[in-house]
C-alpha cells in the first residue's frame, strides 16, 4: 500500500440518490444474558458509508486506495480502476458497527482559492512579471547610457526607466491594494480548505479520507452539486498528526452548504466523533442488537441458529490440530443465542475437547426462530468452518 498523500476527485457536477438503509429494532436478547455493566465500551454504531464503484455495468464496493486508483473486487479478481477512468458511483448509507475509532479534533473547513485564482497570488505573480521587466529595461537603459555616453537617445531612455519604476511604485503603495481588495470582497471562491488534527488509540496503518460536499452555484442559486473527493493519508497513531487539504474545482463564488468527513483503512469505515448517529457499546450491547435485527430481517421464519461471524475473540486454529478441526459438532443453542451443550456429531464418537467447548461458549449465535419467535434449537457444524 502507497501511502503518499494523493488528492483524487470523483465527479463534482452530478447529483446522485442515495440509498438510506433504515434498520428497525425489536426486543429480543438482553443484554444481562452477556454481560455486566461493567463491560467496556469498545464498539461504536453509526451511520456510515459504502462507496461503490461502477466497473463495466455494474458497482462493486471500493475496497481500498492505492497508486489513483480504486480497489475493487469483481468476482475472485481483484481489480484496481483508476479515478479518471470512473464514470459513475453510488453512496449506500448502512448501519455499522466498528471496533476501530479516530478522533478528529480542531476542525476548521472554510471557502478558499486555488493559487490560480487567489487575488494575492496573482498580484504576487504579475508583480515578479513586472519587476523582471523593469529589470531587464533598466539593464537596457544603463546599457545605452554606458554604450553611447550623454547623449540626447541614451539619456531619455534611462530617464523615462526611472519615471516609470516611480510611476510603478505610487501604484503599488495605492491602486492596485485597492484592486485587490475589491477582488477579495467578491469573495469568489473557487475551492474548500479542511483542516483538522486527528489521532487514534489502535493504529490505522493504511487510511484515508473521503469527503463528500454540498454546494450550490450562488447565494441566490437553487442549482446545486456533490462532489466526492479522496485522500490518502499518513499512517494514524495515538499521535495527533496535523491534516490539510485544499480541494479545488468548484464554481467561482459558490455556497457550501454541508460537509462530511469520513476515515477509512483499506474500505472499512472508523468511527469518528464526526460520525452520524455514534453510539458506543459494549461487546453484549452489540449482540443484542444484531439479535434484534436478525429478528427483523426475519418475520415469520422459521430458521436453524446461525453464527454470528467474528462473535469470538478466541483462535481455534491455534489451540487444536487439523484432524480435529475437520470433525462435525452438534451444538445446541439457547433463544438467547448462546451455547447450552456440544458434542461431536455421527458417526463420529468421543468427548468433545475443553478446548473446543471453550470456544464453542465464547461464540454467539442468533437463535433458531419459529415464526419469527426466538425458541431453543440444534446446528451441525464443521469447526473448521467455524474457525474461519
Amino acid at each position: 500500500m502507497n501511502n503518499s498523500s494523493i488528492p483524487t476527485t470523483l465527479c463534482s457536477t452530478k447529483r446522485f440518490r442515495i440509498l438510506r438503509i433504515a434498520l428497525a429494532c425489536a426486543p429480543l436478547i438482553s443484554a444481562a444474558a452477556f454481560g455486566s455493566d461493567s463491560e467496556p465500551k469498545d464498539f461504536s454504531r453509526f451511520e456510515g458509508l459504502n462507496l461503490k464503484i461502477q466497473d463495466g455495468k455494474d458497482f462493486y464496493p471500493m475496497l481500498g486506495f492505492y497508486q489513483n486508483a480504486a480497489e475493487i473486487k469483481v468476482g475472485n479478481e481483484i481489480k484496481f480502476v483508476p479515478f479518471s477512468e470512473i464514470k459513475q458511483y453510488r453512496i449506500v448509507r448502512a448501519t455499522l458497527i466498528r471496533s476501530r475509532r479516530a478522533e478528529l479534533e480542531s476542525v476548521d473547513v472554510q471557502r478558499a482559492y486555488t493559487p490560480a485564482n487567489d487575488p494575492r497570488a496573482k498580484w504576487s505573480s504579475s508583480q515578479s512579471s513586472l519587476s523582471t521587466m523593469r529589470e531587464d529595461d533598466q539593464r537596457l537603459a544603463e546599457m545605452q547610457y554606458l554604450s553611447f555616453g550623454q547623449n540626447a537617445t541614451a539619456s531619455g531612455a534611462l530617464q523615462t526607466q526611472m519615471n516609470s519604476e516611480a510611476s510603478l511604485d505610487v501604484e503599488n503603495g495605492g491602486n492596485v491594494q485597492e484592486k485587490i481588495q475589491d477582488e477579495l470582497d467578491k469573495k469568489l471562491f473557487d475551492a474548500v480548505q479542511f483542516q483538522f488534527k486527528i489521532a487514534s488509540p489502535k493504529p490505522i496503518p493504511h487510511p484515508y479520507v473521503i469527503i463528500i460536499t454540498d454546494v450550490r452555484d450562488s447565494e441566490d442559486s437553487d442549482s446545486g452539486s456533490r462532489g466526492i473527493y479522496i485522500k490518502q493519508l499518513d499512517p494514524i497513531d495515538s499521535r495527533p498528526q496535523t491534516v490539510t487539504i485544499l480541494q479545488g474545482g468548484f464554481p467561482r463564488g459558490f455556497i457550501l452548504d454541508k460537509y462530511q468527513i469520513h476515515i477509512f483503512d483499506n474500505g472499512s469505515e472508523v468511527a469518528t466523533n464526526l460520525s452520524k448517529d455514534r453510539v458506543d457499546m459494549t461487546r453484549s450491547e452489540v449482540f443484542e442488537y444484531l439479535g434484534r435485527q436478525y429478528a427483523e430481517s426475519h418475520k415469520g421464519q422459521t430458521v436453524s441458529p446461525a453464527v454470528i461471524q467474528g462473535s469470538s475473540q478466541v483462535r481455534l486454529r491455534e489451540m487444536v490440530d487439523g484432524a480435529t478441526l475437520n470433525r462435525r459438532v452438534e451444538v445446541k443453542i439457547g433463544k438467547d443465542g448462546q451455547v447450552l451443550d456440544s458434542s461431536y456429531a455421527a458417526p463420529d464418537a468421543g468427548a468433545v475437547p475443553e478446548a473446543v467447548r471453550s470456544y464453542l461458549r465464547s461464540l454467539r449465535f442468533y437463535p433458531a426462530l419459529e415464526n419469527g419467535v426466538p425458541v431453543d434449537g440444534q446446528v451441525d457444524l464443521k469447526l473448521a468452518d467455524l474457525a474461519g
